[in-house]
């Protein structure tokens, strides 16, 4: 399974505030790309997942246009080189 991880927004040093955390890639064993968006924000660590496509039936992304138009959709741009990536993840079988 491939992994990535983007961090959004101004991170202050010292201070409760880990800004929004993306995690996307490609899932081998499920056949399907992934997005999770985080909320930092938030106070429960087990309540931060705000966003999880990819893992049931009704969201699954076979093609990395289908993840970079979902991720785009809910406030995340992926770079041409991290499509790139993307790509090769899931020839290989990552």
């Amino acid at each position: 399974m491939s992994q990535h991880v983007i961090i959004q927004g101004p991170t202050k040093v010292g201070e409760n505030w880990e800004d929004i955390k993306w995690v996307f890639g490609w899932d081998q064993m499920l056949m399907t790309f992934y997005l999770q968006k985080h909320d930092g924000n938030r106070p429960d660590e087990d309540d931060r997942i705000i966003l999880w496509l990819g893992a049931g039936a009704e969201s699954k992304m076979y093609e990395v246009e289908e993840l970079v138009a979902a991720a785009r959709k809910h406030g995340l741009d992926i770079s041409h080189e991290l499509q790139v990536e993307l790509y090769r993840e899931k020839d290989e079988g990552a």
